[in-house]
């Protein structure tokens, strides 16, 4: 699951990726950079093969996958159908979920676990839930 704006790219009129910077406008716009941008970039929906799912990453400037890393692969992208890309996030259902190829528990070799999902009993009361990780323990109070 992750945000619905987060699902568009900046591409050339080849639908090859860009630079957000030439899809912008204003100061810090680069359209008329046509070596950089090719003919008219505009703002496009992400294809599964535009991006994957890194699962455990925490460094973004780093492109090896380590132990606690895995990757999936994206399948299908399903938008919410009332996402609003004119008003953006702020308009409200800004949601987008992934489907993977990969089927199948995903193993953690060590220090990355899952987040937890709050509890249906918690739900249903006006309690809060904390979920959080101590040591090699998953913590839910």
């Amino acid at each position: 699951v992750g945000a619905a704006h987060c699902t568009y790219l900046c591409k050339s009129d080849k639908k090859i990726k860009v630079s957000s910077c030439c899809c912008s406008s204003g100061p810090s716009s680069c359209a008329d950079n046509q070596a950089m941008c090719g003919d008219k970039p505009r703002v496009r929906k992400m294809l599964r093969r535009d991006a994957r799912i890194v699962c455990g990453e925490w460094n973004t400037f780093n492109n090896t996958e380590d132990e606690n890393q895995f990757t999936l692969r994206i399948k299908k992208i399903i938008r919410h159908s009332e996402f609003n890309t004119t008003a953006g996030p702020i308009g409200g259902n800004d949601i987008a979920v992934f489907k993977v190829k990969e089927k199948g528990p995903k193993v953690f070799k060590n220090q990355n676990l899952p987040a937890s999902l709050p509890r249906l009993k918690h739900l249903l009361r006006s309690e809060s839930t904390l979920d959080g990780q101590t040591s090699s323990n998953l913590v839910h109070k």
